[in-house]
């Protein structure tokens, strides 16, 4: 019955915020102070609906144990976006864990300003329904991360016409000097960017570091990047199913894998139902994809 908005933004610096079972509606939020939202029940999580965060003056945020549903939000933006930071000031660390977001229209992170982030990890969440009308699924402009995690997560049924992992060079224009480490593992995409011009990492800054490895891609045309600031350090027992421009893009200067890689069916149990447990055997037992799936 609390006052959710107003709770939030008037909090102190390092707050942690336990929210009970039940449905939340608050709309557009500023988060001006490092912060923590989380489940108070992870088995029970709290539903916010509509909810836009929007990250201003240096702040930093930790979402963890929470289904955050972007039906109904008043501009139909991203779950999360940057304001510009304090001058001389570096935002905080962004930590999104074990979450379900869905139906969000633009996209689900969106940072067009110089915002330098020390660190930014997403991890164990599920992903649907993010149509990214008028932006991609993950969509830096003019700031970036330091250290990005994308680590065990599923996405599915989103950015059926945009980009996944945008990272444009304006970030490297603020930030000279400053090396990006993206690392992607252990994850599950199934149907996104699904059309043979749009890619899963579209990566531009001018210093930048990419491992991507043990991720289940299937049922999209998508292909990797014709980016050369694409940065692929490593790139290595990935699954590919129904998802053949991954391998074997024409696009000029497409960069597939040409690798260690396998095309296996995983046998999801209800893919349209958004049950992706894997029935092959040989990607259980090499753990590849969001293990969630493999137990």
């Amino acid at each position: 019955g609390d006052d959710l908005k107003a709770i939030l933004e008037a909090a102190q610096a390092n707050d942690l915020f336990a929210l009970m079972p039940g449905d939340y509606s608050a709309q557009e939020i500023n988060i001006t102070k490092t912060i923590g939202i989380k489940g108070a029940r992870p088995y029970d999580k709290p539903v916010l609906t509509g909810t836009i965060f929007y990250l201003k003056d240096g702040a930093g945020l930790s979402l963890k144990d929470l289904v955050l549903d972007g039906t109904g939000s008043v501009s139909g933006n991203q779950m999360i976006i940057y304001g510009t930071a304090l001058p001389g000031s570096t935002y905080g660390d962004l930590s999104i864990e074990d979450c379900i977001i869905k139906n969000y229209t633009k996209g689900t992170l969106y940072v067009n300003v110089a915002a330098l982030i020390e660190s930014v990890t997403i991890q164990r969440c599920i992903y649907f329904n993010i149509e990214c009308n008028g932006g991609d699924f993950i969509d830096f402009r003019n700031g970036m991360a330091k250290r990005f995690t994308y680590t065990e997560n599923t996405a599915y049924n989103s950015a059926l016409s945009r980009d996944f992992f945008r990272m444009d060079a304006g970030g490297s224009t603020n930030f000279p000097g400053i090396t990006s480490v993206i690392h992607i593992s252990n994850n599950t995409f199934n149907k996104v960017c699904d059309g043979t011009s749009r890619r899963i990492l579209y990566i531009r800054l001018a210093s930048n570091q990419i491992t991507f490895t043990k991720n289940i891609l299937a049922n999209t045309l998508g292909y990797y990047s014709n980016q050369t600031a694409t940065n692929i350090v490593a790139m290595a027992n990935n699954n590919y199913w129904n998802a053949p421009n991954f391998t074997a893009s024409t696009t000029s200067n497409a960069k597939n894998d040409t690798g260690v890689y396998t095309t296996l069916d995983p046998g999801f149990i209800n893919a349209a139902e958004g049950n992706f447990k894997v029935s092959n055997a040989v990607l259980i037992e090499n753990l590849i994809g969001d293990p969630r799936w493999m137990k």
